[in-house]
């Protein structure tokens, strides 16, 4: 389900907004200014050229303020710890979910 969900989202964010002929009476302009919203926030993320263009900059940022609130080969005791819960806090603020993940989710199991 969650794969054919994605599949729908995708299509829906690479087809043209509907014509205005095709909007029910209820959509609003508050509805077309979120999804155009959504589809310009989905089509920086599939822009290869801007992405090949900034190469590893922002991965390389992310990674120096990691290297800044937890840095590496320092082991410290309690302070080491509360370093590492602020830097798994700010992965979380800006979105990366490398060590947690807050969400919930069905899994098959095969025994």
């Amino acid at each position: 389900m969650e794969e054919n969900a994605q599949a729908l989202l995708r299509r829906v964010l690479e087809s043209p907004q509907p014509s205005a002929k095709y909007k029910s009476a209820v959509e609003s302009s508050a509805d077309s200014e979120i999804f155009q919203k959504l589809k310009d926030a989905y089509d920086a993320c599939v822009d290869e050229p801007t992405v090949k263009e900034r190469g590893t900059k922002p991965l390389d940022d992310i990674l120096t303020q990691i290297e800044k609130i937890y840095p590496a080969g320092k082991s410290s005791g309690d302070a080491t710890k509360g370093n590492l819960t602020a830097a798994v806090v700010y992965l979380m603020e800006i979105g990366v979910e490398a060590l947690t993940s807050l969400r919930v989710s069905v899994r098959e199991f095969q025994f």
